[in-house]
């Protein structure tokens, strides 16, 4: 199965660019010669866009109909702008896809005209991306025994979630440094913002200091 990556390889070109291309984003910056040369490389190696091949393992699929939702913090201009978001989207689609389940709906926060409360009652499911309170989603979907949380958790006694452990990987960075003998250790930290979903309020966490 053709990936982004691979057309983003053969072009020379990064996979955001690729991304763009083939979503027609109009406010790319790039020549004429390289979009004609990535869409041509598409051709070629028969790369289908997600959406085409979850409709076709729907059709050929055996397994129960499930449908799933998946709501992102995120624009699209914020995964061209850090593929670390781009990367987790993909690759649940692309599990999603192996395992015959369809994501009917994807709803983005930053996007004003969502319409997600005409959708989510009817989902079996959501998996959710990114720092966004459960409580603001209740009153949309019920069904809190099936909601998936990913890069965030908010409480891992009442919700599933999938999240990287940042406090066992910080000491390993830490511990491989001291062991080279590194003595002056720097820390670039940011703040993680929880969005209420329908209200777009933001509470701001203050990322704690290493010592």
């Amino acid at each position: 199965m053709t990936t982004i990556r691979d057309i983003a390889k053969k072009a020379k070109v990064s996979p955001a660019t690729v991304s763009r291309v083939l979503n027609n984003d109009q406010t790319l910056s790039v020549s004429e010669e390289t979009r004609k040369r990535i869409l041509e490389i598409a051709v070629q190696l028969k790369y289908k866009p997600m959406r085409v091949r979850q409709q076709q393992s729907k059709r050929n699929t055996s397994k129960e109909h499930i449908e799933i939702g998946l709501l992102l913090w995120c624009s699209q201009q914020d995964e061209f702008n850090d593929l670390y978001f781009l990367s987790i989207r993909e690759g649940i689609e692309k599990q999603c896809l192996d395992l015959g389940i369809h994501i009917t709906k994807i709803i983005r926060m930053t996007d004003p005209k969502n319409d997600a409360d005409l959708y989510v009652s009817k989902l079996d499911g959501m998996i959710i991306v990114g720092e966004i309170d459960p409580k603001s989603l209740v009153n949309m979907f019920h069904k809190e025994d099936r909601l998936v949380f990913v890069n965030y958790s908010p409480d891992e006694r009442h919700y599933d979630a999938v999240v990287s452990d940042f406090c066992q990987a910080t000491e390993l960075a830490i511990s491989h440094l001291l062991q080279h003998g590194h003595k002056k250790i720097g820390f670039i930290g940011g703040k993680e913002h929880i969005r209420q979903f329908g209200s777009y309020q933001i509470t701001e966490i203050e990322g704690q200091r290493l010592k």
